[in-house]
C-alpha cells in the first residue's frame, strides 16, 4: 500500500501571529515583576524596620509639616502612628515638630558603553529635615540624608528598568523615613524639659519653609 505524506503549508499570517504571542508573554512577564516588586511594600503598610525599645518615640505628640499629599508626607504619618504618637494639626500643642526642609531625587549617567550608550545610571534621593519643640527651639539641628543605587540599563529592557527604577526610589525613601524615625527616636524628654525651662525667643518663630519636592531627572513622572 502507498500511503502519501502530506505537509500543511504555512499560513501567511503565521510569523505576525508568533510575533504577538511573544509580545503577550513578555507583557506577562513585566506584570509579575511589577506585581512581585509592589505586594512587599504595600501589603501591610510601612513598617520601621530594625524597630526596638530604643528606637522607639520618647514623646506622645508630633507636628508633621511636609507638602501635603506626597508619598513623604503619606509614609511618615504612618511611621509616627506606628510609634503610638498622636499627628498634631497645630505646633503648639504638639511635643516636637518634624519639618521637612526639601526633597529631591537625581539621576546620573554613570557608564556608557564603545557606541555611547547608556549601560548605567546612579540614582541618587536627598532629604533634609530638622526637628523642633512647641517653640520651634531646635532639638535637631537641619541635616541632610543622602543614599545611592545603581540601575543598570537596556534599551531592550526600557519598561522593565523603568518599573524598577521607580521601585528603587520607592525603596531609598522608606531607607530614608527610617533615618529620620530613628532621629526622632533621639530626643529623650530631659531635653524637653530644659527646652521648655528656657525662654523663648522674641516676636514669631522663624521657621525654614517647607520646599516641594524636586527632581532632577529626565522625566517628572520618577518623581512620583
Amino acid at each position: 500500500m502507498n500511503t502519501e505524506r502530506r505537509t500543511m503549508p504555512d499560513r501567511p499570517d503565521r510569523p505576525a501571529r508568533l510575533a504577538r504571542m511573544a509580545r503577550m508573554a513578555t507583557r506577562a512577564v513585566l506584570a509579575s515583576v511589577t506585581l512581585a516588586l509592589v505586594l512587599p511594600l504595600s501589603g501591610c503598610g510601612f513598617h520601621l524596620r530594625g524597630s526596638t525599645p530604643d528606637s522607639r518615640l520618647q514623646f506622645d505628640s508630633v507636628h508633621l509639616a511636609a507638602s501635603k499629599g506626597t508619598p513623604l508626607e503619606r509614609e511618615l504619618r504612618g511611621a509616627i502612628l506606628s510609634q503610638g504618637a498622636t499627628l498634631m494639626t497645630d505646633q503648639k500643642d504638639a511635643a516636637v515638630t518634624l519639618r521637612i526642609v526639601s526633597e529631591a531625587q537625581e539621576k546620573k549617567i554613570l557608564t556608557l558603553n564603545a557606541q555611547g550608550q547608556v549601560r548605567e545610571y546612579s540614582l541618587t534621593y536627598r532629604l533634609r529635615f530638622e526637628v523642633a519643640d512647641k517653640d520651634n527651639r531646635k532639638l535637631l539641628v537641619p541635616e541632610e540624608i543622602a543614599l545611592q543605587s545603581y540601575l543598570s540599563y537596556s534599551e531592550s529592557q526600557a519598561l522593565a528598568k523603568e518599573t524598577e527604577e521607580r521601585m528603587t526610589y520607592i525603596d531609598l525613601r522608606r531607607d530614608a523615613i527610617n533615618q529620620v524615625m530613628r532621629q526622632l527616636a533621639r530626643v529623650k524628654p530631659d531635653q524637653l524639659a530644659q527646652s521648655e525651662g528656657k525662654p523663648g525667643a522674641a516676636g514669631k518663630p522663624e521657621e525654614l519653609p517647607v520646599q516641594p519636592p524636586t527632581c532632577a531627572v529626565a522625566t517628572q513622572d520618577t518623581c512620583k
